[in-house]
């Protein structure tokens, strides 16, 4: 359940704190790490590595761009050491940023090795200290954490900016883009260094030191360009927002790189597509059927928006097109202005919306259908649809939406017997290289369902040889695991087994791409799934053994957009070799006109949400967008942190169910149950809607309100409004108080 925008998806972990006097325990660190000597590690760079920190140890902003496997991680631990041999203690402070929990645990645990004598603390996700960061600055010289705590430091004002640090290190830095955190934050370190500037001007002396910018990739990515100007345009775009001065590349150790770093050997097999398959025919009737049902209700409704989201609609029902067109006409029914006078709308939006869900579950089937067999399929569709099938007060239409899966379930699993020819392809790559028992292999799936459904499928396989491989599933910490996720711990535990050898197969999705310090791998196999350039050059580095192989299978549309991938990879390489034969004057011409558009559009965006704001300032609700029964006022909305938006409203316990669950800590408070909606949607019927999580703050019970099923109403005219995220809702609501905490907690006792 999204509560706040994407920091509210990280995974549950602690804070970690080393130094040389204390350090972790067993369970926080690997075992080589618990029964550390004294005497550290000696940290020995390769030449290349040497040649990649030369422009950071000078002091200079850069963007170290080199293969996966290369030791990246190991030349900024040595940057680091050098950057406090350098700076004046009182001042060093380095922020080690990674976006996601795994990978920030990782580095920690990294630096922690081979940086003994510096206090390193890692705070990510659910901790009870996520919200004290400025309170732990004076004692650490080194924190590990992702993005979004230090965005939330800024943005609550509990840190007036990023110079109280004196280094930033920005793992897998090519995210340095528009609508991601760490462009967020270089878009506050460029309003400092705008202050500075102006202040200068000014003859007014500033006592800020901007902090010295370090970012770490393998692939900075081209945004699909086609032509060398273009790409290098995208790069240097990246280099400007990270305030790069240089680019550190290896140049003049290229042939020691290639001695140490191998490159894997290519290959592509095509795998078909399962058009004309009764189970395709079947799942498409069912779909048929409810595109037939969405029209008619949305032909009731009168909308001219939904109308023409409707008519829309691809004639691929397995593309990701159709997918978004879903979504879209979801978001257009929840749109439709409410009316009292005619309840009966209210059910005509709710079914829309729940027809789009199911479209959208089929849409999916119906691509997994190629990958894995059918009863898999199933079993996810099964597990989708679980909440709707524990949901017994619903409307006849729900019932008969739920009956076509069951019905459909009965016919296909009963009568179908063809087996899937893609997966004959895959077991024999699969014999084809891994048949030695110290080979590794990762294949890389594009959704968690599908990753679950082939592991599950490679461990029941009738061949023994594919059955003792004992793959397994590996996803990302921050989604659920009943929606497929895999928890931190779980992934630690799969990686050591992978490494021992205990699991020599993994079943990936995009998690095990990027930074992960997983063990050598003999082969690499997309299976029907391919990214951009950024994803061909990450996965390809996976197969990091001697003579180590990548396969791509998949149906000829992917196979085509993989060699797209490969080209712009080749001219991404181009273009940062043009780039690095740019003079000092030349390139630095670039980043400053670059960062003039960049601060023109971030003037432009403040001025216009400051617009947006002073027009809305207005009474809204936030209302169930399933139901449209069950409202809060803004005025019996607050925050937390600047972050939960929870109701102070005691009239809304009545309306609601809660599902407890174990306390989860976060952020200085507990998430202690799931919030379900008990709206009327017909005379003993309920919405069951999820409206958000019931957290525990100050020993007090609040509804935290998730953004995913809730839209906005300003009057009982205009379009109800849908936004993807907290932080791009333009209405202002108050932080709470201690007065609102005693007066709602006197609520309490009567509710």
């Amino acid at each position: 359940m999204s509560l706040t925008d994407r920091e509210m998806d990280e995974s549950p972990a602690t804070i970690v704190e080393s130094s040389d006097e204390e350090s972790s325990s067993e369970e926080d660190i690997s075992q080589d790490e618990a029964t550390e000597t004294p005497c550290p590690p000696e940290l020995k760079l390769r030449n290349y590595q040497k040649e990649l920190a030369k422009h950071a140890n000078e002091g200079l902003n850069t963007i170290i761009c080199a293969p996966t496997g290369s030791g990246k991680t190991r030349v900024a631990t040595y940057i680091i050491q050098e950057h406090f041999k350098l700076t004046d203690r009182k001042r060093a402070k380095v922020a080690f940023l990674a976006r996601v929990v795994s990978l920030a645990d990782q580095q920690y645990r990294s630096l922690h090795k081979y940086l003994p004598s510096l206090k390193i603390a890692l705070i990510t996700g659910s901790t009870s200290n996520t919200m004290s960061l400025h309170l732990l600055l004076p004692e650490y010289d080194i924190i590990v954490m992702t993005p979004m705590i230090l965005e939330n430091h800024l943005r609550s004002n509990r840190l007036p900016n990023l110079a109280v640090f004196s280094m930033l290190v920005f793992d897998e830095c090519h995210h340095t883009r528009k609508g991601e955190p760490y462009n967020t934050l270089m878009g506050s370190y460029h309003k400092t260094k705008d202050q500075i500037y102006q202040a200068a001007n000014r003859g007014q002396p500033v006592n800020i030191i901007l902090p010295q910018i370090v970012g770490l990739t393998a692939s900075i990515g081209i945004e699909g360009a086609e032509e060398l100007e273009v790409a290098k345009h995208n790069i240097l775009k990246v280099c400007a927002n990270l305030d790069a001065c240089k680019m550190s590349t290896i140049n003049d150790h290229i042939q020691e790189l290639m001695d140490n770093v191998p490159v894997p050997r290519e290959e592509t097999k095509t795998l078909e597509e399962r058009k004309d398959d009764e189970a395709v025919f079947a799942i498409t009737d069912v779909m048929k059927t409810l595109e037939f049902y969405m029209e008619q209700y949305a032909k009731v409704l009168k909308s001219v928006k939904l109308d023409e989201e409707i008519r829309k609609k691809p004639s691929d029902r397995k593309s990701q097109e159709y997918e978004q067109w879903a979504i879209s006409t979801k978001k257009a029914a929840e749109s439709v202005p409410i009316d009292k006078s005619d309840n009966e709308r209210d059910t005509y939006v709710r079914l829309i919306i729940i027809t789009a869900r199911y479209l959208k579950e089929y849409r999916l089937a119906l691509e997994t259908f190629d990958l894995v067999e059918l009863k898999d399929v199933m079993g996810y569709l099964q597990k989708r649809f679980e909440d709707l099938e524990r949901h017994r007060m619903r409307i006849k239409e729900e019932n008969h939406f739920y009956d076509y899966f069951l019905e459909l379930k009965e016919k296909v699993v009963s009568h179908h017997r063809e087996e899937n020819p893609n997966l004959r392809i895959l077991e024999e790559t699969l014999m084809e290289y891994l048949s030695g028992d110290n080979t590794r292999g990762i294949i890389f799936v594009r959704t968690r369902a599908l990753s679950e459904a082939l592991s599950m499928w490679l461990n029941r396989s009738q061949n023994e040889m594919i059955r003792n491989m004992n793959a397994s599933s590996f996803t990302g910490a921050n989604v659920a695991q009943q929606k497929g996720g895999t928890p931190l711990a779980k992934q630690e535990s799969i990686i050591h087994r992978f490494r021992t050898g205990e699991i020599r197969l993994l079943v990936s999705t995009s998690v095990a791409e990027e930074g992960l310090d997983i063990p050598e791998c003999n082969l690499v196999i997309k299976y029907n799934h391919v990214g951009n350039e950024v994803s061909t050059v990450q996965t390809r580095g996976r197969s990091r053994a001697v003579n180590g192989v990548s396969v791509l299978l998949g149906i000829t549309s992917v196979i085509l957009r993989e060699n797209m991938n490969k080209r712009r990879a080749e001219l991404m390489k181009n273009a940062i070799e043009s780039i690095r034969k740019m003079s000092l004057h030349e390139f630095q011409t670039a980043i400053e006109r670059h960062q003039k558009d960049l601060f023109e559009a971030m003037l432009s965006a403040t001025l216009a949400q400051q617009i947006e704001r002073r027009e809305l300032v207005q009474p809204f609700e936030i209302v169930c967008s399933l139901c449209r029964k069950v409202s809060v006022c803004n005025t019996e909305m607050r925050t937390i942190y600047q972050k939960y938006r929870v109701s102070i409203d005691g009239n809304l316990l009545r309306k609601i169910q809660i599902v407890s669950m174990p306390p989860k800590p976060m952020d200085e408070l507990f998430f202690v149950g799931k919030v379900k909606c008990m709206g009327e949607t017909e005379p003993g019927k309920k919405c069951f809607n999820p409206l958000g999580s019931m957290i525990k703050y100050k020993d007090i019970h609040f509804v935290a309100i998730g953004i995913d099923n809730v839209v906005f109403k300003t009057d009982n005219l205009s379009e109800l409004r849908k936004f993807k995220q907290w932080k791009k809702v333009p209405y202002s609501v108050d932080e709470i108080t201690d007065d609102d905490i005693i007066r709602y907690a006197e609520l309490l006792k009567t509710a």
